[in-house]
């Protein structure tokens, strides 16, 4: 899990303050078994809602209000996806290390996507794989064609840029998909995604190990929602640019934290503030070092998480996996929904027939309610549905045998 919450950590940038974003996050690992086969996680504005590992082969929730809007049966189906599409992570991961030829050692495969809408509708969107924390390749949604980040990936950008329908289902996938389901999530999260939680600020000093050495002031910002913050060093008032920053990472409850230190000389201590800005502050609070016998003396657990964080970065590091942005799978895993979307009367997109004979999933009856629908136009105008309408054609199907086919199919693409 701390795995998936420090790659979590490389995607608050995309967040801001204006708009809303959901993320789906997989991984695939082989070589190592103190990590699992395979993880996944969705996001909405950098919280997680919902997790997948290959231990457990189940999606379960992370929020509450997640668990109490969608019933067993629903869950069951996306755990269903979830399955299928962390068959594909590790069949690509696979493919990748046979075409780079590195079939022995610890590889990770990893895949992003995320879309992004701000308040005036305008949509940010990003899809990308990943190979032992590199980019491999990635797609530019505005031409919908694909980008080779180095040579062994130059076949699979030529194959996949030259495949319409595959280009198309991708398209949809970003612009109608991902919009949907980030419209669902928060109308039903929107109580919990719009709160606003007061940052708790830890101001720290590091005594140097030599007389050569600076002092080190840290300021731990911890427990705060929304994700957008600012945080500064003062000096006598003054704004001081030679900071190092953690930047913001998760804690375990759906908060984040973030930790800026300073160098200064001994004795100066009282000459520097840390100034923090948050949302859920009605105007700009300064916190200064406390002589230690004036504070309680006890570690708050948002600074142990930062601790945890700050080790598993570095461990991940020294053995090369560090995850950048990767992609491939959905939030539930309850990624490709109805296969015929039309772009008007002229044209239509017809999924290969993989896809088709796979059973992928459509909308489950629980999430197409028009009075839910309604209400979602209502309070997010600015998320419209587009130019394809959603159907509802739940159809059983064997996940198992579904599983195959998309990897049969996936095969075809990934040289």
């Amino acid at each position: 899990m701390f795995l998936i919450l420090f790659s979590i950590s490389l995607c608050f940038s995309w967040v801001s303050p204006d708009s809303n974003a959901f993320t789906v996050i997989y991984l695939a690992t082989s070589g190592t078994t103190d990590l699992p086969e395979y993880v996944g996680v969705g996001m909405i504005n950098g919280v997680p809602v919902a997790y997948y590992e290959s231990g457990t082969h189940q999606i379960v929730s992370r929020q509450q209000w997640m668990t109490d809007s969608f019933d067993a049966e629903y869950w069951e189906y996306l755990t269903n996806r979830g399955n299928e599409h962390c068959a594909i992570a590790k069949e690509n991961l696979k493919m990748i290390m046979k075409n780079t030829n590195q079939t022995s050692g610890i590889h990770v495969f990893q895949w992003i996507r995320t879309v992004e809408v701000t308040e005036d509708g305008s949509m940010k969107r990003s899809m990308r794989f990943g190979f032992d924390g590199k980019d491999y390749i990635s797609l530019e949604p505005d031409r919908m064609k694909w980008i080779a980040t180095n040579d062994v990936a130059v076949k699979t950008m030529e194959k996949w840029n030259s495949d319409e329908s595959w280009n198309k289902y991708w398209k949809w996938q970003l612009e109608v998909e991902l919009v949907e389901r980030l419209k669902l999530r928060l109308h039903f999260g929107k109580e919990y995604l719009k709160r606003k939680v007061q940052p708790e600020v830890f101001i720290s000093k590091s005594e140097p190990n030599s007389q050569h050495k600076p002092l080190i002031l840290s300021c731990l910002v911890t427990g705060f929602y929304p994700v957008d913050i600012e945080v500064t060093w003062l000096r006598n008032g003054t704004v001081m640019s030679e900071t190092q920053s953690s930047g913001v990472r998760p804690n375990h409850d759906g908060t984040h934290q973030i930790l800026k230190e300073i160098e200064i000389n001994a004795g100066d201590e009282d000459q520097y503030s840390c100034q923090i800005e948050h949302s859920s502050l009605a105007e700009p609070k300064l916190h200064q070092w406390e002589i230690p016998g004036n504070r309680s003396g006890h570690l708050h657990p948002g600074f142990i998480t930062g601790l945890m964080l700050n080790a598993l970065a570095v461990i991940f590091g020294i053995i090369g996996i560090i995850i950048w942005k990767n992609q491939r799978s959905d939030e539930t895993g309850n990624p490709h929904q109805p296969f015929h979307r039309n772009f008007g009367k002229e044209h239509q997109i017809v999924l290969p027939q993989p896809f088709l004979e796979a059973g992928l999933p459509r909308h489950h009856p629980e999430t197409r309610n028009d009075n839910v629908e309604q209400e979602l136009s209502d309070s997010y105008p600015q998320l419209k549905p587009g130019p394809f309408q959603t159907g509802s054609q739940p159809g059983a199907h064997d996940p198992v045998e579904g599983a195959a086919r998309l990897v049969e199919f996936f095969q075809h693409f990934l040289l």
